[in-house]
């Protein structure tokens, strides 16, 4: 394979986003409180910080393993939510079992129901079609079961197959979702735009595995393992195809005991099964809805005491929203677990992500002329751990090059804050610090100039009193790769808590614009785009004040003394030549 090519893939493979081992320490930080390793230098080729068994974060946490992964989900495990009210119903609607959702439409049509509570019953609700919230602001719609998991909205039909586009649309101010469960929609289980109030409490949203319902699609025809016949047949254990003569009383065509997914017995297509045979099955999940809960473009946002899981996109997204809170909450097998886009005045708190691709997401991308960037968003006493599903994206989309095993991932982010979070059992990452500048140079998008007011590079982020427990021992992929190629995430010597691309602000060297950003639309004279940065970390990316709050950290490419963006392979020979391990100069805390 062409190296060039290689390292183009692999680097764009951690980039081009929009979207277990054992239990020793890595090396880094083991925050302030607890035991956790302090270790030495964890740089390239260098030793890892030896460690010890880590103890609990400073938030309380006691870091998990993969181990620690429940085997089988079947409700609501969201531990602490609190009681919700069930006699204080305006309306009361129990489930039919047929067409469900025609009477809560028409209900909502009907009556006025501003700052009024609408209950639904304890059952299984058929619904096929969207339920939309649009003209009764302050209204309640909440299940009066003892958990989520009584009051099940579920949008597939008896063969299995989703409808009604979306599963919830809030289009009006400070509605309440509480208390439901909302299954199998085709698109978005809950979405609220532009919206102010809304919160979202006790709410579940999930996805079955298309292959386990009645009639399964075409894409599940193929098993993910060889059939037989069964021992009522004349020819047991011989190899069972369409064809195949099973003679006998009872004679059937079956799994054969040794599934090749694994102990994963959620079996699904072969055409979906991702990492080989050694791989976990995700089912057809690349079919399923691509967000869990979905507001956007919001204002004042309350998500908390929620579980998402299945989701092909984010478990939990909130996209370009202005004050909010994100706490409580449980996202398991999604590819991001939960993401945070373009926001301002954002807490995400106490949050558990666990066997999603990727676990936590702080993103800030060229949306539009309008967007906002990540500013004063922080990320407080969660944890991610053991976040290394094979990636079941649908192709093409924006979270398809999600490396498998990223614990936190911050992109382009100006102004986040990761603290007293405990991040443990990811494959590749701890976490990633990646700005979109690499992203468009190495995948040939024509990038620059950027909408006005979007700041590419990763800056002001505030990284510190985190737990790290054995993350980056096998990174995966492409990424995985580049990063081996570099002296890390090789037995011995694991990935450092924290990895920076390095790239710093770039601006026009003369001419009219001299001093001017060289990619917010600035005409600068050929070849003189030139490093705005005259130190280390002129970007402010900070570790906290000290050697106790800080992580170990691997800068790729800081110190190559680029005259412009280099080609990829440029990049790679000088991380390769030149690895800053040094997190001195990024003991501090940001000023901007």
């Amino acid at each position: 394979m062409n190296f060039k090519f290689l390292i183009s893939a692999a680097l764009v493979a951690m980039l081009s986003l929009v979207g277990c081992g054992s239990s020793d320490d890595n090396g880094g930080s083991g925050g302030t409180a607890g035991d956790g390793g302090s270790g030495g230098d964890a740089g390239a080729g260098g030793d890892a910080g030896a460690g010890g068994d880590a103890g609990a974060g400073g938030n309380g946490i006691t870091p998990k393993t993969c181990d620690d992964v429940p085997q089988e989900i079947t409700g609501y495990i969201v531990e602490g939510a609190p009681a919700t009210p069930t006699d204080d119903c305006d309306i009361t609607l129990e489930p039919t079992g047929e067409n469900d959702h025609i009477q809560i439409i028409e209900t909502l049509v009907d009556n006025n129901l501003t700052d009024g509570n609408l209950c639904l019953g304890v059952g299984t609700w058929d619904i096929g079609a969207t339920i939309s919230i649009s003209d009764d602001p302050g209204m309640t719609l909440k299940g009066i079961g003892d958990s989520p998991a009584d009051v099940v909205l579920d949008y597939a039909d008896e063969n299995g197959d989703c409808r009604g586009g979306k599963g919830i649309n809030v289009g009006v101010n400070d509605v309440t979702i509480e208390n439901l469960w909302v299954k199998n929609t085709c698109e978005n289980s809950i979405e609220q735009p532009r919206v102010d109030g809304s919160v979202f409490r006790k709410v579940m949203v999930s996805w079955d595995d298309r292959c386990e319902r009645p009639n399964p699609p075409a894409q599940c025809d193929d098993p993910c393992a060889p059939k037989v016949c069964n021992e009522a047949s004349d020819n047991a254990g011989d190899a069972c195809v369409a064809d195949a003569n099973c003679d006998g009383d009872g004679a059937a065509c079956v799994d054969t005991e040794e599934i090749i997914c694994g102990d994963d017995v959620r079996l699904v297509c072969s055409t979906t099964l991702v990492g080989g045979a050694e791989g976990t099955c995700v089912g057809n999940m690349t079919l399923n809805g691509a967000y869990g809960i979905y507001p956007t473009d919001c204002t004042n946002t309350t998500v908390e005491y929620c579980q998402a899981q299945g989701a092909s996109d984010a478990g939990i997204y909130i996209g370009k929203c202005t004050g909010g809170t994100v706490e409580n909450n449980v996202v398991y097998e999604n590819v991001a677990g939960l993401e945070v886009e373009n926001c301002v005045d954002v807490d995400a708190s106490n949050n558990t992500a666990f066997d999603n691709v990727g676990g936590l997401f702080a993103l800030q991308q060229d949306i539009s002329g309008s967007m906002q960037s990540n500013t004063n968003v922080r990320f407080l006493a969660n944890e991610s751990y053991c976040n290394n599903r094979p990636n079941f994206a649908k192709p093409g989309s924006a979270v398809a090059g999600i490396p498998v095993g990223t614990g936190v991932l911050s992109f382009a982010g100006n102004g986040v804050e990761f603290a007293d979070n405990v991040i443990s059992d990811n494959l590749t990452l701890g976490i990633g610090m990646a700005s979109n500048v690499l992203n468009c140079q190495i995948s040939g998008g024509d990038c620059p100039p950027y909408n006005e007011g979007y700041d590419p590079y990763v800056q002001n982020n505030y990284i510190h009193d985190n737990v790290f427990v054995n993350n980056g021992t096998d990174p995966q992929g492409d990424f995985g790769l580049v990063l081996k190629l570099l002296g890390v995430g090789i037995p011995g010597t694991p990935v450092p808590d924290v990895v920076w691309d390095g790239y710093q602000p770039r601006v026009c060297d003369g001419g009219d614009n001299d001093g001017a950003s060289c990619f917010a639309n600035a005409d600068c004279p050929e070849g003189s785009c030139i490093s705005g940065a005259s130190s280390t970390n002129d970007a402010a990316n900070c570790l906290g004040t000290d050697e106790e709050a800080a992580a170990s950290l691997l800068v790729l490419g800081d110190d190559c003394g680029y005259t412009d963006i280099p080609d990829e392979l440029t990049f790679v020979t000088c991380a390769t030549n030149s690895q800053p391990t040094d997190p001195s100069p990024f003991y501090c805390e940001p000023t901007q």
